[in-house]
């Protein structure tokens, strides 16, 4: 069973941390690097706090298509990225559709 850290204590935490979250995706932003891979900038919504995840393509391309659908309940493993000039943003390793996603 995954311990699932709240996305309220992310900021708790130090740099590079690594958490495993169960959230909502409610918005999805497609990006494309110089050399043509794609990766994504989700935003993950749980109990009123808001994260942004910086997929990068590697994670991207073995990520399962259907889970990039708004409003489906994911779950995220990664790091936290802490930087003093941005808001706290999850660098994931993983991503899935949650087994308690009912959409």
């Amino acid at each position: 069973m995954i311990d699932f850290t709240p996305l309220a204590e992310l900021a708790d935490l130090p740099d590079r941390s690594p958490v495993s979250v169960r959230a909502t995706l409610r918005h999805m932003q497609l990006k494309q690097t110089i050399a043509g891979d794609l990766w994504a900038s989700p935003v993950i919504e749980e109990s009123g706090t808001a994260v942004t995840c910086l997929v990068f393509s590697e994670t991207f391309a073995t990520t399962p298509s259907e889970v990039w659908r708004e409003g489906a309940v994911l779950e995220v493993m990664g790091t936290i990225a802490v930087r003093v000039d941005m808001d706290l943003r999850l660098i994931p390793s993983a991503i899935r559709r949650s087994p308690e996603d009912q959409t």
